[in-house]
Formats: C-alpha cells, sequence, structure tokens
C-alpha cells in the first residue's frame, strides 16, 4: 500500500510539474508577443510622427516655410446674382459659370448697406424687408441648381457692426445670425461674412455672431473677410490667429480701392506689410472687385495670382 501511495504521490508531483511548466511556457509566449506588438506600434507611430513633422525642422516659420498642409484647395470664386432685371434665371447664370469650367458661384447676399438681394420670409417676418421687394428665394434657386457640380458661396455684409449703441448692436446682430442661418438651412453651401466697419474691440462680437450662427445651423460653414488695416494693425497677427481658430476660412478684402487703379491696389495690398505671410499661412482668399469697362476681370484675377495667391472670390 505504501509502495502504491508513493507512486500516486509520484506522478501528482511529475504532473504539477509539467503544469507548473506548461504556465511559466505560456506566460513567456504571452510576454514575447505583447512585446513584438509593442514594437511593432512604437514603430508605426514613430514612421507617422516622422511625416507629419517633415519638412518642418528648426527654422522660423515663414511664408517660405508654411507648412503645406495648412494651405487649402484654391478656389475661384465668379460672381453670381440670385435675381437679376434680364431674362436669364439663376439656373441658367450658373449654368453658364459651370459649362465656362467654373465650380465655385459668388452670390451677394445683400448689399453694403444692408439691403437683402433675395427674398427672405424670415427677413420679411421682422420687417428687414418688404414683402414686395424680391421674388427669388434662396432656398428655390439653390434647388434648381442642385444637380449642377457648383459650390454656392455667399458673401454677407454685417452691417450691424455700424451701430454705435452697444444694445442695438447686439439685437440687429441676433437678427442677422438669424438671416444668414436661414440661407444656409435653405442650401448656400457656405457664407463669406464681410464687415464693411472694422473696430478694434469688435472681435468679440464677431465669434459670437458665428456660434450663435451654429447653434441654428451646426453644420454651418462661415468665413470671415478682414480689411489691410485689421491684419496690418499694431495686434493684428492676434486677431487673425484668433478667427483663424473660429472661422471655416478667411479672405483678405481687397476691393476698396477707392481712386487708386483697382489693379496696383490689390498688388500693394497683397505685397505690402507682410500680407502675402498670412494669406500663405492661412490659406487665406482674396475678395476682388468686378471688373469694369475700364478694368477687365481677367487684369484683376491676374494681380492676385501674381502677388502669389491662388483663392479669390469676386464681389458683384
Amino acid at each position: 500500500m505504501n509502495g502504491r501511495n508513493r507512486h500516486i504521490q509520484y506522478r501528482k508531483s511529475v504532473y504539477r510539474k509539467r503544469k507548473i511548466r506548461t504556465v511559466i511556457l505560456t506566460l513567456v509566449a504571452v510576454l514575447v508577443i505583447l512585446a513584438v506588438a509593442f514594437l511593432v506600434i512604437g514603430l508605426l507611430l514613430g514612421k507617422q510622427s516622422e511625416t507629419r513633422n517633415e519638412g518642418r525642422g528648426d527654422k522660423e516659420t515663414t511664408a517660405d516655410t508654411i507648412p503645406a498642409q495648412t494651405i487649402p484647395s484654391a478656389i475661384q470664386g465668379y460672381p453670381v446674382l440670385l435675381e437679376t432685371a434680364d431674362s436669364s434665371t439663376f439656373f441658367s447664370r450658373v449654368e453658364a459659370l459651370s459649362a465656362s469650367g467654373g465650380s465655385y458661384a459668388s452670390i451677394p447676399l445683400n448689399t453694403a448697406d444692408g439691403r437683402l438681394l433675395y427674398r427672405s420670409d424670415l427677413a420679411i417676418s421682422l420687417g428687414l424687408q418688404g414683402a414686395q421687394d424680391r421674388s427669388v428665394s434662396v432656398a428655390t434657386a439653390c434647388e434648381s441648381v442642385s444637380s449642377l457640380p457648383v459650390t454656392l458661396g455667399g458673401i454677407y455684409y454685417l452691417t450691424a457692426f455700424a451701430e454705435e449703441n452697444d444694445l442695438l448692436r447686439s439685437v440687429r446682430l441676433s437678427e442677422e445670425a438669424a438671416v444668414i442661418a436661414e440661407t444656409l438651412r435653405d442650401g448656400m453651401d457656405e457664407v463669406l461674412l464681410v464687415l464693411p466697419v472694422w473696430k478694434d474691440g469688435q472681435t468679440a462680437e464677431l465669434i459670437r455672431l458665428m456660434e450663435n450662427v451654429r447653434a441654428l445651423t451646426p453644420k454651418a460653414i462661415l468665413g470671415v473677410t478682414l480689411p489691410p488695416s485689421a491684419v496690418s494693425a499694431e495686434n493684428g497677427a492676434a486677431t487673425v490667429d484668433l478667427l483663424s481658430s473660429h472661422a471655416d476660412f478667411m479672405a483678405l478684402d481687397a476691393t476698396a480701392y477707392g481712386a487708386i487703379d483697382p489693379v496696383t491696389y490689390i498688388t500693394e495690398t497683397i505685397s505690402g506689410g507682410g500680407m502675402r505671410y498670412y494669406l500663405l499661412r492661412y490659406g487665406m482668399r482674396v475678395l476682388i472687385p468686378s471688373g469694369t469697362a475700364a478694368v477687365s476681370q481677367d487684369a484683376l484675377i491676374a494681380a492676385v495670382r501674381e502677388s502669389g495667391s491662388k483663392s479669390f472670390q469676386i464681389l458683384s
């Protein structure tokens, strides 16, 4: 009996040793697999980091060293009116643009003094527009060209910023935010905001307006147009950087040429005060006027391109 017990105990001991050895070998195998996995993941992350930082080096960022990924594809926006006095329709005008190779319609939504260039039921209900002022709505116009491969970009003057009284300005900004949101809901792909009057200290109000529009239309794509004076101001760099973090895109306003030759004005505006750096750094568009009998549209566009910018939007 004792011999049999010893034999049984011996077999149990051998079984335990084998079991322990199996467990140890399994743990070693698992550790090796984990080590290899971590090594592979580390190599992949390192390669991605190198790719992101490639070309940056330790040089100071200038117009010639702007990372290419910060510059969006070029926008070439040609003017198209929502409503005209002739026999053409919005569809025929956008169709003609597409047929000529254009893919972006630059659409003025209001005038510099705030008059809407389309029919808005919201504006009528707010008393901002007469019921007989316009007949074409944004919804109808956008629906008519939904089959065409053209981006519809509205241009909207924020005239509320000309109001000196901050309480009245707040009310008017709320109204404008609602009107802008209406155009986006009705089919406008994006809206470029223009401030006829730029004053220091109103940056926060402009950001708040964009937030209000996005609260009403979460997928809103909004751009901000800055006059040269705002960019070249003492705190211009901080202003541009702040707005770029809230706007989907930005533009430089080169339309206020006054008595100066518009081609000369565009060239000097872009080349002066380090403006070209901002255009490249933030991928800014250049907002330019329509051509005239004295100066062709092609000449104005050429002035933008020769100054180093590839994106422009024409204000009709």
